[in-house]
């Protein structure tokens, strides 16, 4: 749990009725933990900006390497003033940093019109993610003032 540069990363175990989870010291003095209906939230995205700096601007973009596998559920928005709205590129690692033609979310873009906050669901998106795939974070329009926004993804996988 915790931050990487920009990316955050917070692991959530779900456990269903008649599902199960197993810890296994693997001799190494690590756990190996299997499971059956169990799933993992993961909450990963991106924050621009700082507070009271310099003005957002569009086609800002951060590139993160994504180390799990997991379906795209909903995502979080985030805007100090004025409105924001993003774009997610998504891009199998080891090919190339991914560009606007590998774009997820087929022009059903996160975005923020009134207030500071918004989440939804990404109508059309592409939401399957496999592990190390490389996703950028583009800052497709904004107005006003703003000087700090984030956009977080809810991605769910299996352990």
């Amino acid at each position: 749990r915790g931050h990487v540069g920009g990316l955050q990363v917070r692991p959530l175990l779900n456990l269903a009725a008649g599902s199960y989870i197993s810890l296994a010291d693997n001799g190494s003095g690590k756990v190996t933990i299997s499971g059956y209906g169990t799933t993992v939230d993961h909450a990963l995205g991106m924050n621009f900006g700082v507070a009271g700096g310099t003005a957002l601007t569009a086609c800002q973009v951060a590139y993160v390497t994504i180390p799990f596998a997991c379906s795209i559920q909903q995502w979080t928005a985030t805007v100090d003033t004025g409105t924001i709205s993003y774009d997610i590129w998504k891009i199998t690692s080891g090919t190339a940093i991914p560009t606007i033609s590998n774009t997820i979310t087929a022009a059903s873009y996160p975005a923020i019109s009134t207030g500071t906050a918004a989440h939804g669901v990404g109508t059309g998106w592409t939401t399957g993610v496999s592990a190390y795939d490389i996703m950028a974070f583009d800052i497709h329009a904004v107005t006003g003032s703003a000087t700090t926004g984030s956009i977080i993804l809810q991605c769910q996988g299996s352990i």
